[in-house]
């Protein structure tokens, strides 16, 4: 179990630093400029807790269900093609982004709304997760889902998490920056 907690860790840096992640990295950047010095960390939190979660969760509904591990991968892939056309059809944005207006009333730099960017941001960063959900039905099908599942997951989020940070604090200091 230590190997396989091992490569989850490894894993979640080097997904950190794949292309799959582009999405995300602009919301990074933009959500831990603003508000305290304490904002880039509220971000990467909310990250690795929504991420564990829409993970398991997906995971255990995939098995569940019987579907194959790539459908939330091709789901993922249709939310970026919508998201693609509604940058090029205005009509088909306002569509698209009316049930997130409310979000746009918050004020940007507190803390609670840093995590709940973080939390948006690990839905988003979960299909990304295609070896790490493999592991984890992997771990689910040989014992009954347990808290070996959650602490590679656990532990695959955190090092993908320690990347975000990194780049979280890195934009928050360029923007200080005399």
């Amino acid at each position: 179990m230590a190997t396989l907690i091992g490569i989850a860790f490894v894993a979640g840096i080097v997904t950190a630093i794949s292309p799959c992640v582009l999405p995300v990295l602009p919301i990074i950047f933009a959500g831990s400029t603003s508000g305290s010095a304490r904002r880039p960390l509220v971000v990467v939190a909310g990250l690795v807790v929504s991420f564990t979660a829409f993970t398991l969760a997906a995971t255990a509904l995939l098995r569940a269900l019987g579907l194959p591990g790539d459908l939330l991968r091709n789901v993922a892939i249709a939310v970026v093609l919508v998201m693609a056309l509604a940058l090029i059809f205005p009509f088909l944005a306002a569509y698209v982004g009316k049930p997130f207006e409310a979000l746009g009333w918050r004020r940007p730099g507190d803390t609670s709304s840093g995590f709940v960017l973080g939390l948006s941001l690990g839905l988003l960063f979960t299909p990304c997760a295609g070896p790490i959900i493999a592991a984890v039905s992997l771990v689910a099908a040989t014992r009954q889902f347990s808290l070996e599942a959650v602490a590679v997951t656990l532990v695959y989020a955190l090092g993908a998490g320690i990347v975000f940070l990194a780049i979280a604090f890195a934009a928050q200091r360029g923007v200080s920056a005399p």
